[in-house]
């Protein structure tokens, strides 16, 4: 009787250990699940006057992490303008700050533009909902400083390039000079504007030289340079407008005979053999060659070989001439620029 009363004695015991260490368990786990006090409000642990804040959730870290610093960004988004210069490709791009750690992270913000200095600095499971949630901060104060060295740097650069101008060689110089002038100049405002948003209360940081002397010289020198036509006799008109408006995106006046740049172009349109009767298409190739006179070179050509393919003939033909339209006011304006940029 005494065994069995033991028994059962050392039975009660047992399961109270085993129902005190279940509530030890689950008070841990419910403990350790506990989202953080920052995910709701950053601003007590980083302040509101100091920093600016974002939180991200996500599937994973890298996703919660993107998030976060995307919703900082988005602050800057929303106020800066960056001009979208034609000279864009004319910019000489200056990294002239380096993260100092890994936590540290670039977003881009806009055209050539991106914001500094944005730091990772919290984040945390919750195995509760499978979400990873990461707090991302940008100190105003030490971003500001960061921005306020660029710019002046950058006012250095717009002031030397702009000098150089004054003494090209010749006008396609000049006018190389002038567009990277132009872009950097687009650059600083939108890098001035990130500033004004860091600092409010700071007075602007003075320009060595003005957007309208920039503008005034760039226009001039873009009058001084001349651009002709030479279309193959059997191609489509319609080739020619989108030439034009090629060479109307940069602004050189269009002259007769002999020019600084010649545009020679063709199209040439192919029926293609089809397998089957429903479509019909075509095999076309478009080629442009620009004559440089200033140097005495041409733009290595610029061919497009397509196969094009429509219900009927005259569908596949208004395919092509998008597809023409496209190619010439995008790919060869970006390919003559670059063309330029290297003079």
């Amino acid at each position: 009787m005494k065994l069995i009363k033991a028994y059962v004695l050392i039975s009660l015991i047992s399961l109270v250990l085993i129902q005190c260490s279940s509530a030890e368990k689950t008070r841990n786990i419910a403990a350790d699940d506990k989202n953080p006090s920052w995910i709701d409000t950053p601003h007590d642990m980083y302040p509101q006057e100091q920093y600016f804040t974002g939180v991200g959730t996500g599937d994973s870290r890298d996703a919660a992490e993107n998030n976060a610093i995307g919703s900082i960004a988005k602050i800057f988004q929303s106020q800066v303008r960056v001009s979208q210069s034609l000279q864009e490709a004319f910019l000489e791009t200056e990294n002239s700050f380096k993260s100092e750690s890994q936590m540290n992270r670039n977003t881009r913000i806009g055209s050539n533009l991106e914001l500094k200095n944005v730091k990772v600095q919290q984040s945390h499971f919750s195995s509760k909902d499978g979400l990873y949630y990461v707090l991302a901060t940008l100190d105003r104060l030490e971003t500001a400083g960061l921005y306020k060295d660029d710019i002046s740097k950058n006012n250095a650069s717009i002031s030397e390039t702009y000098l150089d101008a004054q003494n090209a060689p010749d006008k396609i110089k000049k006018y190389v000079l002038l567009s990277r002038a132009k872009a950097k100049y687009d650059q600083n405002q939108g890098l001035k504007e990130i500033y004004k948003i860091l600092m409010p209360t700071k007075a602007e940081i003075p320009e060595a030289v003005t957007g309208d002397e920039i503008n005034k010289e760039l226009n001039e020198a873009t009058e001084q340079i001349s651009a002709g036509l030479q279309p193959d006799a059997n191609c489509p008109p319609a080739v020619s407008d989108y030439i034009k408006e090629l060479i109307g995106k940069i602004g050189f006046p269009m002259k007769e005979g002999r020019t600084d740049f010649i545009f020679k172009y063709n199209l040439t349109l192919n029926p293609a053999e089809m397998n089957r009767s429903d479509m019909t298409g075509f095999n076309w190739k478009l080629t442009v060659e620009i004559i440089d006179n200033i140097s005495g070179s041409s733009m290595n050509a610029f061919n497009v070989d397509k196969r094009t393919l429509g219900i009927s003939e005259e569908q596949a033909k208004l395919k092509i001439m998008k597809s023409v339209q496209e190619e010439i006011t995008g790919s060869l304006y970006k390919k003559f620029i670059e063309y330029m940029a290297q003079k």
